[in-house]
């Protein structure tokens, strides 16, 4: 029996955790305040004192967003036709994102994400969840659109489902990280 990386195991684990976190409650995801990450201080944190800040603002993200349906979102197609994400998704629905400036967010869902996903349809044949990529746009990548456009170019072959969503809108579901 060949031995699969670890990766392979750790991105399932992921995905099974967040797949079980959905329940049917009506409640809405609720965007975190990123302040909270901003020390009050101007005597500056020990890293303890950072850590803690973080894990707290972790903590704040699962509460708001795990377990909570997704609010009325803009996003847009390829063509830039504007759509609800609640009328694109469905119950099995993955959704990954990330944004063109950060190189382990490009590496996640050009590479790591697509094989992880292939292996686990050839390990788990019942496996018939949707992925959608959504790819978070900065007001800089209306200005100066080549590197969001490369993004694109990358990792539309990756993904059926393929969709721009404005940074704004991006933190209503609390995508604050690449990839997430």
């Amino acid at each position: 029996m060949e031995k699969k990386p670890i990766y392979h195991l750790l991105s399932f684990s992921l995905l099974f955790i967040l797949i079980s976190c959905v329940n049917t409650e009506q409640n809405e995801i609720i965007e975190t305040d990123y302040n909270l990450l901003d020390p009050e201080t101007t005597e500056g944190i020990t890293i303890s004192e950072s850590q803690e800040q973080m894990m707290h603002f972790f903590a704040k993200v699962q509460e708001n967003t795990v377990g909570k349906s997704i609010p009325d979102i803009t996003v847009f197609s390829l063509t830039g036709t504007p759509l609800n994400l609640k009328n694109i998704i469905n119950s099995k629905t993955i959704l990954i994102s990330a944004d063109a400036y950060c190189a382990w967010g490009q590496e996640g869902i050009s590479n790591d994400f697509p094989k992880t996903i292939t292996h686990i349809k050839n390990d788990y044949k019942e496996f018939d969840y949707e992925i959608i990529c959504l790819l978070k746009r900065e007001a800089s990548d209306i200005e100066n659109p080549q590197q969001f456009n490369l993004l694109i170019n990358e990792v539309k072959k990756s993904y059926k489902s393929l969709y721009v969503i404005d940074e704004s809108e991006s933190r209503k579901l609390n995508l604050f990280a690449n990839p997430v």
